[in-house]
């Protein structure tokens, strides 16, 4: 369905699911596109999934489609990743950053320091603000400087 807008401009209208139905959010419509991403799906092929449960585009889904919809993907092979651990209390060992992140978290947490202190001595000695934008090598200076620290007793 084409409305005509407030300013005389003409675009289609969100459609209006049945009484008792809701729409999916944007979450849900981003999960979709991960989804088509992730199985390689073209456009056709995609536009000829969403047509069999009698919707043009994903926010036209409701959210009993939008489950059925991703039990089928699940069935094509889609596989939902869990979010990265991007939060500093979860620690991800996966490349050198990531061990010193970790090893100066717990040098400032036995001395009970705030990570602004780490961030302070990444920027007087290399004037970078943030730790995370540091390069390895000077993380573990900065991690050396923070050990320095507690041994004086601090």
């Amino acid at each position: 369905m084409v409305r005509a807008n407030r300013l005389g401009s003409r675009r289609p209208s969100r459609p209006r699911p049945r009484p008792g139905e809701r729409l999916i959010n944007n979450r849900q419509k981003a999960l979709v596109h991960v989804a088509k991403a992730q199985l390689g799906l073209s456009d056709e092929d995609y536009r000829e999934i969403l047509a069999g449960y009698g919707v043009a585009s994903s926010r036209e889904l409701t959210e009993r489609q939008f489950n059925e919809l991703m039990k089928f993907l699940g069935r094509l092979g889609f596989q939902r990743r869990p979010p990265a651990a991007r939060r500093r209390g979860q620690e991800v060992y996966g490349d050198e950053r990531s061990r010193y992140l970790a090893a100066i978290e717990r040098l400032l947490v036995e001395k009970n320091l705030p990570w602004n202190y780490a961030h302070a001595i990444g920027e007087n000695m290399f004037g970078v603000r943030r730790l995370e934008w540091l390069e390895p090598e000077r993380l573990q200076k900065v991690m050396v400087a923070l050990i320095y620290h507690k041994r004086r007793g601090r």
